[in-house]
């Protein structure tokens, strides 16, 4: 190449050369600095990561797997128990009668959350290392972990000043030192207010990690009752109860029985499940487990009736009447059967009511007198109990005051 000026002609075919060969080496210079400087090291900077990932990843989805199983059995006998109380909810129950076929997306489900899940998880940790070993990173995460604990010291400061100061000044709800509880918790204000900097970040990435560990549970509620708007629901966790209502309702212990019962029934006619049978069973459950009677009563409160004057449901009264109620059908039925000792076994006829009668057409007045005399003893005895107790609340109030 050459260039002309006044002085003459010259040749920069030399000089461009040197210069691209120089641009050449520098640029090979600055990739092989950068190539030194941001390659792993180490072959354990690469290994570390890939390795604890996978180990992450295959446990978290075997623990996925595992608690479908108890979840399963543990949400059916809370179904069974009463606990979920499915069958006083119209709204609950009638969301979990309808779309049965729903069901079927729980396999695919389950597993491409458990799949997704993992991964995340997976993915998350191996960063992590991978930050932790890098040689770029690591000078950055020991000043972030020295950062980190002293944070730690601070909270760990904070904690016991509170506990000591605040201990002695609080009794539960109260404050028995009302000018030094006024002390720490201005000072606690001042401090939370730098130590609150980042709770919306913080919130966040809770929330964010809580959701990425459960996204392959789908049996558990991810959002509160309520939170989301039409299909932006987690409906997930009710069709995981639709799945398990629909084998109970063929598998349930009470169908089972039932089924037997009446299988029974056909085949052995009047011998099975007479009158006598049945009135036995009703003394059996009522005398020896009382508390069936008594979790059913607990569970429905609106069948002890209401206050009429407000309108409300009467507490005091209400559990009053269910022990005056449940100690005096005890003491029929138990009258009753110390009669039926004495007494020809036509003659006692105990009713599904669970009330005591005697037969009118064998029974003689004595008889009838003295179950009357017995069960007015027996009020007698459950006023004056019902009157100490009252005593006994009224001092306990006296007392607390």
């Amino acid at each position: 190449m050459i260039f002309a000026s006044e002085r003459g002609y010259h040749n920069v075919r030399p000089l461009m050369e040197k210069a691209t060969l120089a641009a050449a080496d520098a640029v090979d210079r600055a990739i092989s600095s950068t190539h030194d400087e941001l390659y792993p090291h180490e072959e354990y900077m690469i290994a570390g990561p890939l390795l604890s990932a996978v180990a992450v990843s295959f446990f978290f989805c075997l623990a996925l797997a595992a608690a479908y199983v108890p979840s399963y059995a543990s949400t059916a006998l809370r179904f069974r128990s009463g606990t979920i109380a499915l069958l006083r909810d119209r709204q609950a129950f009638g969301e979990c009668r309808t779309g049965m076929e729903e069901g079927t997306v729980l396999l695919g489900s389950m597993f491409w959350g458990a799949l997704v899940s993992s991964l995340l998880l997976g993915v998350a940790v191996g960063v992590f290392v991978f930050l932790l070993l890098w040689q770029v990173t690591r000078a950055a995460l020991m000043d972030l972990t020295a950062l980190l604990i002293g944070l730690g010291i601070i909270a760990i400061m904070k904690l016991t000043l509170t506990n000591v100061g605040l201990r002695s000044a609080y009794v539960g709800f109260y404050r028995r030192k009302i000018a030094l509880s006024n002390v720490y918790s201005m000072l606690l204000e001042c401090a939370n207010i730098a130590f609150t900097v980042l709770t919306a970040l913080v919130r966040a990435g809770f929330l964010v990690a809580i959701a990425g560990l459960y996204i392959g549970r789908m049996d558990t509620p991810l959002l509160a009752p309520g939170v989301g708007v039409g299909s932006l629901r987690d409906k997930y966790p009710t069709i995981f109860r639709k799945e398990i209502l629909a084998k109970e309702a063929h598998r349930h212990p009470y169908v089972e029985v039932l089924g037997k019962m009446f299988l029974m029934k056909l085949r052995h006619g009047e011998r099975f499940c007479s009158r006598a049978g049945c009135c036995f069973r009703l003394v059996f459950t009522l005398a020896l487990m009382p508390w069936l009677r008594k979790y059913r009563v607990m569970a429905r409160p609106d069948l002890l009736g209401k206050n009429i004057a407000t309108g409300h449901e009467a507490v005091d009264s209400r559990q009053q009447s269910a022990l005056f109620s449940s100690t005096l059908r005890q003491s029929a039925i138990m009258a009753s059967m110390s009669m039926a000792a004495s007494l020809p076994s036509n003659r006692v006829l105990i009713e599904s009511s669970n009330a005591v009668e005697v037969a009118p057409d064998t029974a003689s007045e004595s008889d009838v007198h003295l179950l009357q005399v017995q069960l007015s003893e027996k009020e007698e005895e459950l006023k004056l109990l019902l009157q100490e107790l009252k005593d006994a609340k009224a001092k306990i109030v006296l007392l607390q005051t």
